[in-house]
């Protein structure tokens, strides 16, 4: 038990609040208790404890119904002095006690979704006195100041750079305060109770390509002689705007006109995206999407999931539009105006597959053969009140199954909740392990 130490309880006898999320929520801990033991024909010595959608294989025998386990999703990566202290390497030189039993972490410490005879198994579980027994529901990254866990972030591959090593960094007349990132899409099923029965949810295939955002943005005009004139004898200056086309990927800005970038693709095809669709957006817009298809014609932007897209070509499939004035006050467009928006100009917009009441969020959310399937032949048969909006983006015969789906819920700031596949989880790790990660 690593935690002992920061574990206190008040004068009831109550634990204090010393679990917290400081990273990302989607690859933090959570103690669960355990609901189900699911037994596997043709796996004797394991079996399944579910996790939020996921099955974690764990040996037979180790736990019963009602115990209190800590559970780690996929691509989540346990800290250094969790492995270390707990012996869960499996080089034993690397863990406290190198006789110890060998674990069953790689020195990445990465919790990777495999199959085994059939099995997906895409969670990690763990003893939950290890972490110093945090109630059920207690979700966490953090013990104290100890960090348990964060997002498996593999290297990132340099693929193209202009810029030398003396070479500097072309300053910007903007930042993300006109251009920002979208939000965090965080699990649905660990978020449940996010969703307001009250309101419409919205439900859309997730696309698997790579996430781009298309501004055109305001930039500051340059001050003319006699402003700056002006300004070096103290007197008041307006400042005038203009606007400027870019494109970025999820957590980068890509200049087009900034040709020492350095891009994961042989090309940027990111601010190849602005160009193609840049003057379909009014100033001041942001359209946020998900690029598919192909970099160039033997090239995919994401292997096995080339969808409908003809080889060579790609297709931006939007998501979100925002308006972002000079100040970076951004006003959101609802899922409906997003959708004319869009088709107004042509745009494609994420296939809705249905939209619902509150009272029948349920319906659709707990409809599990969305998962694990391929959404374009998808026939639900078993309520009239069900049917797809909008056909969904035909999958490639490479593809295992569709990514997932995607809950919204309109608001000032939408809530955004997504519901990713297993099978799909057991691919992207295929993928990680092969260093096919593109910049997101």
């Amino acid at each position: 038990m690593f935690v002992s130490n920061v574990c206190t309880k008040n004068m009831k006898g109550e634990k204090m609040g010393v679990y917290s999320v400081r990273g990302n929520p989607n690859y933090s801990a959570e103690a669960i208790r355990v609901d189900q033991i699911i037994e596997y024909s043709g796996i004797d010595r394991l079996v399944g404890v579910p996790f939020a959608g996921n099955v974690a294989l764990v040996p037979k025998g180790k736990y019963k119904v009602g115990d209190t386990v800590v559970a780690f999703p996929a691509e989540s990566q346990l800290s250094e002095v969790i492995c270390f202290r707990n012996n869960l390497y499996s080089d034993t030189t690397k863990n406290k006690d190198p006789m110890a039993p060998r674990g069953y972490m790689g020195k990445q410490r990465r919790v990777r979704a495999i199959k085994l005879r059939g099995v997906v198994s895409s969670a990690l579980v763990l003893d939950s006195e290890l972490f110093g027994n945090p109630d059920a529901g207690t979700k966490f990254d953090h013990v104290g100041d100890i960090e348990v866990c964060r997002k498996y972030e593999p290297p990132v591959r340099v693929a193209t750079s202009a810029r030398s090593n003396n070479q500097p960094k072309k300053k910007r007349d903007f930042d993300e305060t006109v251009f920002p990132r979208h939000y965090e899409t965080l699990q649905f099923l660990r978020n449940k109770d996010r969703l307001d029965l009250d309101k419409v949810a919205y439900i859309t295939q997730k696309l698997h390509g790579t996430s781009v955002r298309i501004g055109n943005v305001w930039v500051k005009s340059p001050r003319s002689w006699t402003d700056r004139i002006k300004a070096r004898l103290g007197m008041s200056v307006r400042d005038h705007y203009t606007t400027r086309l870019v494109g970025g990927s999820r957590k980068v800005i890509k200049d087009p006109t900034d040709s020492s970038q350095t891009h994961w693709y042989a090309s940027d095809v990111w601010s190849e995206a602005a160009k193609m669709y840049g003057e379909l957006i009014p100033p001041g817009h942001v359209v946020y999407g998900e690029l598919i298809g192909w970099v160039s014609e033997n090239v995919p932007i994401q292997r096995g999931y080339t969808y409908d897209v003809p080889s060579g070509e790609m297709r931006l499939v939007v998501y979100r539009v925002a308006y972002v004035d000079f100040l970076g006050q951004v006003t959101e467009f609802s899922f409906d105006a997003m959708r004319e928006f869009c088709a107004e100009r042509g745009l494609h917009t994420v296939p809705l597959l249905y939209h619902t009441d509150g009272d029948k969020v349920e319906v659709v959310v707990q409809a599990n053969n969305l998962i694990d399937s391929h959404l374009s032949q998808f026939n639900y048969s078993g309520t009239e009140d069900f049917f797809f909006t909008d056909p969904a983006v035909p999958l490639c015969s490479e593809s295992p199954c569709d990514e997932g789906i995607v809950i919204r819920q309109d608001g000032l700031t939408p809530t955004l909740l997504k519901w990713k596949s297993p099978l799909f989880l057991e691919h992207e790790t295929k993928e990680l392990d092969s260093g096919d990660n593109p910049e997101g």
